[in-house]
């Protein structure tokens, strides 16, 4: 007497024609989906496998407080409900149920990384600032000493012509 499990493997496997003859054929076809006929025409499948959707990438979002969702839609916070995370607030998407991917990111890791941007924002613009400062420091030094030096030349030639002007006694 034959199993009813060894039966309804057959049966099954007898459905699938020639695509599926034993059970590792099976796993191959859920795999790596049916092979070829004989003919070497592909097989029809009543199954349609749908392309996900695929947004395009947004570093905008990746680092800081997030600006737009990834389907395009505004971020909004929300507050946690967990038993670990209560009333901890998140960024979100309104559109957050819709079953699509949408950004999701802890508030205060955001804020945090949107800070770390701007002081080093703030580093890079004061940075080049001091250098300037240090720069006009010395420029100062630099023209006072020749304003002090143009005076001098400018001293010792009029006393050479006062000089020149009067007569020889």
């Amino acid at each position: 007497m034959v199993s009813p499990r060894a039966t309804a493997t057959a049966v099954y496997t007898q459905s699938l024609g020639e695509l599926v003859p034993s059970l590792h054929g099976f796993r191959d076809f859920i795999l790596f989906g049916p092979k070829p006929t004989s003919t070497g025409k592909e097989v029809e499948s009543s199954h349609h496998i749908v392309e996900p959707v695929q947004y395009p990438p947004q570093p905008e979002c990746d680092d800081g407080i997030p600006k737009t969702c990834y389907c395009g839609g505004e971020p909004v916070v929300a507050a946690a409900h967990t038993s670990k995370d209560i009333g901890r607030r998140y960024f979100t998407c309104e559109n957050a149920d819709d079953g699509e991917c949408h950004i999701w990111k802890w508030w205060d890791v955001a804020v945090t990384e949107e800070l770390r941007d701007y002081q080093r924002q703030l580093r890079e613009v004061k940075d080049p600032a001091n250098d300037i400062d240090e720069k006009l420091v010395k420029l100062e030094k630099s023209v006072g000493g020749w304003a002090e030096e143009k005076d001098n030349v400018l001293t010792s030639s009029l006393e050479e012509l006062q000089r020149m002007k009067k007569p020889n006694v």
